[in-house]
């Protein structure tokens, strides 16, 4: 058995196709200058077709993009968690380096793909550490234009400690991802530790077959080498955050199981028990704030020092499709 069997976490990833994505890796658009020209050129903004997203915003988009694929490729193949935290380190740095050139860049949850992308990079950005970059990927969440917001993503921002996304019925979960909000609903009593524990095993179940929207669905067979693996990051995030017992799971398919056992070894679940995570409301345009203290927009520049009693600015849009809502820092 070769070496690289043995250390892989995927067991779908072959050796000849992981090490090409790590030479393909190295020839990619993060290190070409053309591609950063186009990035830094404000007078390069769209393609030949005007229908087109910016240039300049897909670029830069992709540099964070791009190398959380990566990181997730290095973990598959069994990568040395202190190498993925290097990766996750430009993932960082790319993703607030974006957000700041263009603010009003958002995920759009409804979207699987985005749905799935911001559940990775919440999950590997807070099991490995990295949740510096927790702000500004809160601020990339999408505020759903016609109401309340899906209650996974408001539970979970909750227990982040960012509570304040209007909440909507269950049912606005997409079903491959009810088994989830399953296991962080309700309180301290209810449901059980058990029950938790159980939705959690039946969300690994069913997490793969669920995902048949998502650009990465059956890479695994695909004749390129385009496959960085499948994981389920956000059980692991869920497990270490509710103190889950993973061992009626932890042997599962696209469970991370040695993820959830390097992050309480590095006392991450200590750092967000329940009691010990500092607050970040958030609020709606006009709301008034409850406390002292600095706010950010999410899709603006714009920051507000308000006092007790005092509202925020008014403005509930960019445009149309694209609500705001403020942070406090």
């Amino acid at each position: 058995m070769s070496s690289f069997i043995e250390q892989r976490r995927d067991p779908l990833l072959s050796e000849p196709f992981f090490l090409e994505q790590i030479e393909d890796y190295k020839e990619s658009s993060y290190f070409d200058p053309s591609w950063w020209a186009k990035i830094n050129d404000p007078l390069h903004e769209r393609w030949s077709d005007p229908h087109r997203r910016p240039t300049r915003s897909m670029a830069s988009e992709s540099m964070f993009m791009d190398n959380l694929e990566h990181a997730i490729l290095l973990y598959s193949g069994g990568a040395s968690h202190e190498d993925i935290k290097v990766c996750l380190s430009i993932v960082k740095k790319e993703l607030l380096r974006h957000k700041k050139e263009f603010p009003d860049e958002q995920f759009y949850y409804w979207e699987q793909d985005a749905y799935q992308y911001l559940l990775w990079m919440f999950s590997l950005s807070i099991l490995y550490g990295q949740d510096e970059m927790l702000p500004e990927l809160v601020r990339y969440i999408s505020k759903n234009p016609e109401g309340d917001d899906d209650p996974l993503w408001s539970m979970l921002l909750a227990r982040l400690g960012y509570p304040g996304l209007p909440r909507g019925p269950e049912s606005y979960t997409p079903e491959v991802y009810r088994p989830l909000f399953d296991a962080i609903k309700g309180d301290g009593v209810n449901p059980t530790r058990v029950e938790r524990q159980a939705s959690i095993k039946q969300y690994l179940k069913g997490w793969y077959k669920g995902c048949k929207e998502c650009y990465w669905y059956d890479r695994h067979k695909a004749k390129h080498a385009i496959y960085f693996g499948y994981w389920a990051f956000e059980a692991a995030l869920v497990t270490l955050l509710y103190e889950l017992d993973d061992s009626s799971y932890r042997d599962m398919r696209y469970y991370p199981k040695d993820l959830v056992d390097y992050a309480r070894a590095n006392g991450v679940a200590e750092k967000w028990q329940a009691l010990r995570v500092a607050q970040h409301p958030i609020a709606m345009p006009g709301s008034v704030v409850e406390q002292d203290g600095n706010w950010r927009c999410n899709l603006t520049d714009e920051q507000w020092q308000l006092r007790k009693g005092q509202r925020l600015p008014s403005q509930t849009h960019v445009n149309k499709d694209d609500m705001l809502f403020w942070i406090q820092e």
